[in-house]
């Protein structure tokens, strides 16, 4: 899966997912890549579930990265060893956008005729608005509210910023498609 000019993120929290910005033509990676990757990372680590607002993520070159012990000693199933130096992105704000963009369907009986599909998508503010306008931005706060209870708020909110003829395709989203995009943990939402 990690290819040699690809570059990893992860958190110094145990937790965090192991992400990978894939460059498959070797070019050098913007900052601004890098930083939206690191919100990503942070924003889906244990440190939104622990309520922090912000934490610290570093990345490193794919030779850096094992899943094999040195010798003698044990790695526990999913983890992986990190060697030589990290780059450290500092005090990355944990503020995850989650929001809805609309797929056009035609209908197989009425060519004519068009669905549109709502989905979740879920990310940096700098990289969700540039797919969609419906949006709202979530924080990690320790006695916030529960994704379900945040899934419902977005999900009205939603309905409140589309246009009269998409809100019944709004209203047939499920709660849990919203869900799955929320970080585990309680959260709340930030006023745009």
């Amino acid at each position: 899966y990690i290819e040699p000019n690809d570059l990893v993120l992860h958190s110094e929290i145990r937790g965090s997912p192991l992400t990978v910005i894939k460059n498959p033509e070797n070019k050098e990676i913007p900052l601004d890549t890098i930083n939206e990757a690191s919100i990503f990372v942070g924003c889906y680590s244990r440190a939104w579930k622990e309520g922090y607002k912000i934490t610290d993520i570093f990345y490193v070159l794919p030779k850096q990265v094992s899943k094999t012990p040195p010798s003698g000693e044990f790695l526990p199933k999913g983890s992986f060893i990190i060697s030589g130096k990290k780059n450290f992105i500092q005090k990355v704000k944990l503020i995850l956008a989650i929001g809805i963009i609309f797929e056009k369907i035609k209908d197989d009986l009425n060519p004519e005729l068009i669905h549109f599909y709502p989905k979740v998508i879920s990310g940096p503010e700098s990289s969700i608005k540039k797919q969609t306008e419906i949006y709202e931005l979530l924080t990690p706060e320790k006695f916030g509210k529960s994704s379900g209870n945040i899934a419902k708020k977005l999900k009205n909110l939603f309905l409140k910023k589309v246009d009269d003829d998409l809100k019944k395709w709004v209203n047939i989203l499920s709660l849990d498609d919203i869900i799955l995009l929320i970080p585990a943990g309680n959260s709340e939402i930030l006023a745009i």
